[in-house]
């Protein structure tokens, strides 16, 4: 492999695109805009059989075979606590959180009930949306959380 340290902006930002297509043409990202986002949703749509809405379906990003609607939200980061990206609509039933290391290992992943997600919720006038900030080690004590974590990184593995 290439030393990245010996690269140029530009080569590194050729490299960078290259990767981006490469996740398109396996259909593991949607866009360039947000690709942990997409990943996020691939990762648990293919750990549950989920089925994907459109990329542009308001409130949700999945459903389940009970037609629950799943909100998916991913990160990478190595902090305790995470910021998810602005939620715009409460029309979903579970809330599906994976966290990614700086590797891209999965250090957390968890389904979270509408009910146990809405005390967390923080609104931002800017935006006209919810910020959420999850601990990672008490998100498990929130009422129906479900740890998924193991089931989620065995389907990150077979991407």
């Amino acid at each position: 492999m290439q030393n990245l340290n010996t690269c140029s902006v530009k080569e590194l930002l050729v490299l960078y695109s290259a990767v981006l297509q490469s996740l398109k043409d396996k259909k593991i990202i949607r866009t360039n805009n947000n690709p942990v986002g997409d990943l996020s949703e691939q990762v648990f749509s293919a750990a549950f059989n989920w089925k994907k809405e459109l990329n542009s379906h308001k409130g949700y990003d999945c459903t389940d075979s009970k037609g629950n609607r799943i909100q998916i939200k991913g990160r990478q980061s190595d902090a305790n606590t995470v910021r998810l990206s602005a939620i715009r609509d409460r029309d979903f039933d579970i809330l599906a959180v994976v966290v990614f290391g700086s590797h891209f290992n999965i250090r957390k992943a968890v389904l979270l009930p509408i009910s146990s997600v809405i005390p967390l919720f923080k609104h931002q006038d800017l935006t006209n949306s919810e910020i959420i900030n999850l601990n990672l080690k008490t998100v498990d004590k929130l009422a129906g959380a479900q740890d998924v974590t193991d089931i989620v990184s065995a389907a990150f593995d077979t991407l």
